[in-house]
């Protein structure tokens, strides 16, 4: 990891309009699988892991478009 990447990774991404529906398309199919994860599991510290994993994707994936723009 260079200087560069860590000011990439910090840097304020505008969104432009295909971005924004990319968000939406991720967001919402977290948001599937995290209820998904809450109806189907007990309310133990795993389902709290899973729900956390998934958000975090989102998060990345979403970093993911911001920076590169896919």
């Amino acid at each position: 990891m260079t200087q560069n990447d860590v000011k990439e990774m910090f840097k304020y991404h505008p969104a432009n309009a295909d971005q924004t529906q990319k968000y939406e398309k991720i967001r919402k199919a977290g948001e599937e699988l995290a209820m998904a994860i809450l109806d189907s599991t007990p309310p133990r510290c795993e389902q709290d892991d899973a729900i956390n994993h998934v958000l975090h994707a989102v998060m990345a994936a979403n970093a993911a478009i911001a920076r590169y723009g896919k």
